[in-house]
């Protein structure tokens, strides 16, 4: 099996790549072979974790396609899994491949698959739909680049056509502008056909299966199968009352990014001075986003209970998530996951997170988390107070964790996608599917 993610170890290492990662070992403890097809800067590979990984030259984008199809020709997979869309990952590349006959299966892993903002937020505070419109969705996008919505609607108000014209014609930032409108008609119509070339589509959550079907893709063709937890599940924290003594203790492991809404987590802490609590901060700072971290220590200046730490290998996050009494998960946007709140529930430990998208599907309120409105800090401060002033509570939401879905669960849904695929094509459904592609 062939797995092209947006990028690959060692060079990129977030959510999609971790996913996939995951899902060729549990394949290989099966007995099913798999490499990874990513692009990069030059063409070669090196092995990781004992599975090949082939680059593909992303520039110049319009010999990508042709990269990966020589890629194809040199592994010769029985089926190719593709878990991006990007300039380098997209429906030509798809159409290498069935014009070689193997069935392609395509999974959603993150909003940047369909959404020009990236962050399914309408405006960045709404969830949307995700149903592309060419004017709502222009005037989104250039919302977000302008910080004007006079601006975004005027730019989403030229006409696909003349947007055109003026994207090619006019320099620099002026043509940006104007050209906005028919970049992202051109950006939906290479997601429905990069999504025509599927044979299955994967929605990792149940609100984007509804995005897809928004969309007007065929319902037979989706399958919802949710992320799972990657590393092994940490045995339970010690929950004896001398353990739930002292500061009420909330961490917070992901990325330094407004979208994670570390901000809200501080403005509350601020709002309550008199709360005893302890916020631990493990943050990812991605290359050029030092500034971002710089801003949250200066929001946080003064306030003692907020301490910010180096980020863990991801192997070690469920035994240290264990020592805490919650873990907040802000988000500001549709996530699809989140990996961290299943590496919660592995280590036994409750959320405290947004109302929001995969969060809201995978907590359950007043069970083994509590959902709060997004980015409603007063709201994060008042339960944060009741729940430093109320401690069996804070028992009774660890005792309703439960251990969470796993990356061997997804390994065998992709079993079955797998070999339903390559019997319809190998022999018509009969015999062993696997054995078709030897």
């Amino acid at each position: 099996m062939l797995h092209v993610p947006f990028g690959y170890f060692p060079d990129a290492s977030g959510g999609t790549e971790v996913y996939v990662r995951g899902l060729v070992r549990e394949l290989a403890a099966r007995g099913i072979a798999g490499a990874v097809a990513a692009p990069g800067c030059e063409a070669g590979w090196v092995e990781v974790d004992g599975a090949p990984v082939h680059r593909y030259p992303a520039e110049p984008v319009s010999a990508a396609a042709a990269a990966f199809a020589a890629v194809l020709d040199e592994l010769r997979p029985s089926l190719v899994h593709f878990h991006a869309l990007s300039p380098a990952v997209n429906a030509e590349c798809a159409r290498a491949a069935k014009a070689r006959g193997l069935p392609v299966v395509w999974t959603y892993h993150t909003p940047t698959l369909s959404c020009a903002r990236g962050t399914m937020m309408r405006f960045g505070s709404t969830p949307c739909d995700g149903q592309f419109r060419a004017f709502r969705c222009t005037a989104c996008a250039s919302r977000a680049l302008s910080g004007s919505r006079l601006v975004a609607g005027m730019l989403a108000a030229v006409p696909a056509s003349v947007s055109a014209a003026f994207g090619r014609t006019l320099p620099g930032r002026i043509g940006t502008a104007l050209g906005s409108r028919a970049r992202q008609v051109a950006r939906d119509a290479g997601f429905r056909a990069a999504m025509a070339e599927a044979d299955c589509i994967v929605a990792v959550c149940d609100w984007v299966r509804a995005v897809l079907l928004a969309n007007g893709l065929s319902p037979e063709k989706i399958i919802v199968s949710r992320q799972g937890l990657v590393q092994a599940i940490a045995p339970p924290a010690d929950r004896s009352p001398e353990s739930r003594s002292g500061p009420l203790r909330i961490a917070y492991f992901g990325r330094i990014d407004p979208t994670k809404g570390v901000h809200v987590l501080i403005e509350a802490l601020a709002a309550i001075p008199d709360v005893s609590v302890r916020l631990d901060i493990h943050g990812v700072v991605q290359p050029g986003a030092e500034h971002r971290l710089a801003a949250l220590r200066g929001q946080a200046a003064g306030d003692d209970r907020i301490r910010f730490l180096a980020p863990l290998a991801m192997d070690a996050v469920p035994r240290a998530m264990a020592a805490y009494d919650f873990i907040a998960v802000p988000s500001r946007w549709l996530e699809t996951g989140p990996l961290v709140v299943l590496e919660a529930f592995a280590a036994g430990v409750p959320v405290l997170g947004s109302r929001l998208g995969g969060i809201a599907e995978l907590v359950r309120d007043g069970i083994d988390g509590v959902l709060l409105p997004v980015a409603d800090a007063p709201a994060w401060a008042g339960a944060i107070r009741r729940l430093a002033e109320d401690r069996s509570r804070v028992g009774a939401l660890h005792a309703g964790v439960q251990p969470p879905r796993t990356m061997a669960a997804v390994a065998e849904d992709m079993l079955g996608v797998y070999g339903r695929l390559l019997g319809e094509v190998g022999d018509g459904g009969t015999g062993s599917p696997f054995e078709v592609a030897a």
